[in-house]
């Protein structure tokens, strides 16, 4: 999540990282499955409907505690840059953080949050704008929680069965 890779550890602790995940359908380990999506990378699918996969960046974020005076480090490599934030004491502070995307068939990404989940959710479905609207309005205060998400996500994919 730090570097935003996917890497390999053997059992002898050599690493190895995929430079690139072009022509990787996907990537399972034990009950995850992670989809590459670029230019995001793997993508974690927490649900698999018929139209979309509800999928997540997984990330660190660098967050500032302390004494609220930062010093950058460049970690510069071959293929990329990485930055570190440090507070006085030396401690590099990072929270797991996370971007939720709706990934259609042909694998285009839609980053979604509170504001724009209703307007790519009538894009993606455009024949069930009506029942799309009542759901929203009906349940608005409880799309909060990723489970709420899969149940709207569930409800408007077996509308497209009917």
């Amino acid at each position: 999540m730090l570097l935003r890779e996917m890497h390999f550890v053997t059992e002898e602790g050599d690493t190895l990282a995929l430079a690139n995940g072009e022509g990787i359908a996907g990537i399972k380990i034990d009950n995850d499955f992670y989809q590459y999506v670029p230019p995001y990378g793997f993508l974690l699918i927490f649900a698999s409907l018929k139209k979309v996969n509800l999928s997540a960046q997984l990330m660190t974020t660098p967050r500032v505690f302390g004494t609220g005076k930062l010093y950058q480090t460049i970690l510069l490599t071959e293929d990329s840059t990485s930055r570190q934030l440090r507070d006085m004491r030396g401690n590099t502070i990072f929270v797991r953080d996370s971007h939720f995307f709706l990934v259609d068939k042909n694998n285009t990404p839609y980053k979604i949050n509170t504001s724009n989940l209703k307007s790519i959710l009538l894009k993606l479905y455009p024949n069930h704008r009506r029942e799309i609207n009542q759901y929203l309005r009906k349940n608005a205060n409880s799309l909060t929680k990723t489970k709420d998400l899969i149940t709207l996500l569930e409800y408007i994919d077996q509308l497209s069965v009917q």
